[in-house]
């Protein structure tokens, strides 16, 4: 597991999963959002990361193109990781159980990356599309710069 970091970029390397030979893709990045949250007497306390899975995430036909487009479904990780302790930072808890209140939260996230996450593939054909690739390096730059003070 890799915890995402702005100095690292992803490399082969770090795809060790076994590749699926029948999969119309060339590379797949297995990344997520790792939240955990302790519940104790003086409140809680959490962790949020975004993390890139270097045994479920494989590669079988590598170029500099594939690469740069499995760095930005990290990327786009790292986003919402931003945006849930944005809005953590800004939770008030309500009544009930504060568990499922803060998993609500992290739901709601959860599917506005994956949501992002089918767009980007939709509109960069999987990096087959050039143009939209340069466009959505640009979007994802553009998205992490605003939200740099909740970076881990």
């Amino acid at each position: 597991m890799i915890v995402w970091d702005s100095a690292a970029k992803l490399t082969w390397a770090d795809f060790q999963g076994k590749a699926d030979r029948k999969s119309q893709f060339n590379a797949v990045t297995v990344s997520g959002i790792y939240y955990k949250f302790d519940l104790g007497a003086g409140g809680y306390r959490d962790s949020i990361m975004a993390v890139f899975f270097t045994a479920e995430s494989w590669v079988k036909d590598s170029s500099e193109s594939q690469l740069i487009h499995e760095q930005g479904h990290f990327d786009i990780t790292e986003i919402f990781a931003r945006i849930l302790r944005k809005r953590r930072m800004e939770f008030i808890p309500g009544r009930g159980s504060l568990g499922r209140q803060l998993k609500t939260l992290y739901d709601g996230v959860e599917r506005e990356r994956d949501e992002m996450e089918l767009l980007y593939d939709r509109q960069t054909g999987h990096s087959a599309n050039a143009a939209m690739q340069r466009y959505w390096n640009q979007k994802i730059r553009n998205e992490l710069q605003p939200l740099e003070q909740y970076a881990y």
